[in-house]
């Protein structure tokens, strides 16, 4: 059986294709069991040359190729060609563990009949150096509703952080969000939502390289970060909207946990990127209508208490734009607009 299809959007990638592939192919993970689907979003670097040559090597792997559809455009195209029980999403700029890899491919993956399965991942900075990229213990081996996973913990909406089970995504009939950033943010949330079966294994599956990052959301240009913007608080809205509309109580305390989440990391684009006082203030009006701003209280810990009185005015907030290089906002930054709400 077609255990896993690995979905693999490209955009302006060839610096980290032939890693990326290496690092799956070298698993030793029989072909059989996992087909790779890489879908070029045209680039203009030659990934799409690159990527179709790797294809003639590679027997398990297929290249396709869509027109400016953003990241969520290559995934959904990635969707309608998967074959594999499960699908795994891994960014060209990342890698796999190939050693645990082979291991789910050939053991585990057999085990489990989940509608999401979680596993651990490990965050390498510039000078290499890995840390575990979740500060909190994940609940390995426990069988859980998405539910009752976004009520209790921090829901990292990282694509590459999950096994989505192919059969639950059809039948949920849900698709990415295209021409748009956040989208894994967005997806994420709506499928966790409505998973009735959530298991976490004690795998270190995936390498995140924090440093390499090609994608859309690094292009400085201020015109293309006020559109980002604009797709960010557009993706915000939408879930503000399916938090309004739930009537269990426990999802609606998950989905406001993510709603605060998503407002900390719009504040801390909003210092980080090229921004001016006049759109700060645009982004900042529009998360207050929604109840998103100042930032709602919550039992999220100490860090996030300080947070919400730090930021709570446009003035602070520029403030703290124009510290950016000083002692005290690296100290400010690490602690408070690094924070994963607990």
């Amino acid at each position: 059986m077609l255990e896993v299809s690995i979905i693999i959007p490209v955009y302006n990638g060839i610096s980290y294709i032939d890693k990326c592939l290496d690092a799956i192919v070298a698993s030793g993970a029989p072909t059989d069991k996992y087909e790779i689907i890489a879908v070029d979003d045209n680039s203009t670097d030659g990934s799409l040359e690159k990527l179709q040559a790797l294809e003639a090597n590679i027997g398990n792997m297929r290249v396709y190729h869509r027109r400016k559809a953003g990241p969520g455009g290559a995934r959904n195209l990635g969707l309608n060609y998967a074959k594999g029980r499960y699908i795994m999403f891994v960014d060209v700029d990342d890698r796999v563990n190939s050693r645990e890899f082979a291991q789910l491919v050939n053991v585990l993956i057999g085990l489990y009949d989940h509608q999401i399965i979680g596993f651990d991942c490990v965050k390498v900075d510039a000078q290499g150096t890995e840390t575990p990229f979740h500060e909190f213990v994940l609940p390995y081996c426990r069988e859980m509703t998405g539910t009752d996973y976004m009520g209790r913990y921090p829901l990292m909406g990282v694509l590459w952080g999950y096994l989505f089970n192919r059969s639950f995504l059809l039948k949920l009939n849900v698709r990415f969000l295209e021409k748009s950033v956040l989208e894994d943010e967005d997806f994420v949330t709506r499928v966790f939502s409505r998973a009735e079966s959530v298991t976490f294994l004690p795998i270190q599956l995936y390498y995140y390289y924090a440093e390499n990052k090609s994608g859309l959301s690094n292009i400085p240009e201020i015109e293309h970060q006020s559109r980002l913007m604009r797709d960010r608080l557009s993706v915000i809205t939408g879930l503000k909207r399916m938090r309004e509309a739930v009537c269990d109580p426990q999802l609606e305390a998950g989905l406001d946990r993510k709603l605060c989440d998503l407002s900390v990391d719009t504040i801390r684009i909003l210092i980080n990127k090229p921004y001016e006082k006049e759109q700060m203030a645009e982004a900042l009006e529009n998360l207050s209508k929604q109840g998103l701003y100042p930032l709602p209280q919550g039992d999220y810990g100490k860090y996030y208490s300080r947070l919400r009185r730090a930021t709570s005015t446009l003035r602070k907030i520029v403030r703290w734009k124009r510290r950016r290089s000083g002692v005290i906002w690296r100290y400010w930054a690490w602690h408070f607009l690094h924070l994963r709400l607990s």
